[in-house]
């Protein structure tokens, strides 16, 4: 091999685990589309659509919900500071 190959395929390597991680991915948030329809987790795959934050604010974060994400975790934190009378 020369030189020029050799670098190349750490990088299709690299490519090739991305799709792969984003297939699955894919796949996964369109199970979970089955488990919590009203997110639309089907169409947007969990990608912070307009659609997606709108479900968030309407029905809360799921279980599946990263608490480090941003919008999440501004929910979560108003959650905490809000008091029914």
């Amino acid at each position: 091999m020369t030189g020029v190959q050799t670098c190349a395929l750490p990088i299709f390597s690299i490519a090739a685990a991305s799709i792969v991680a984003k297939t699955t991915r894919d796949a996964y948030m369109t199970e979970m589309d089955k488990l919590f329809p009203q997110y639309g987790f089907k169409k947007h795959k969990g990608y912070p659509t307009k659609e997606h934050l709108e479900a968030l604010k309407t029905y809360g974060p799921t279980p599946i919900h990263r608490k480090t994400y941003q919008p999440v975790k501004e929910l979560l934190h108003k959650d905490l500071f809000t008091y029914d009378d």
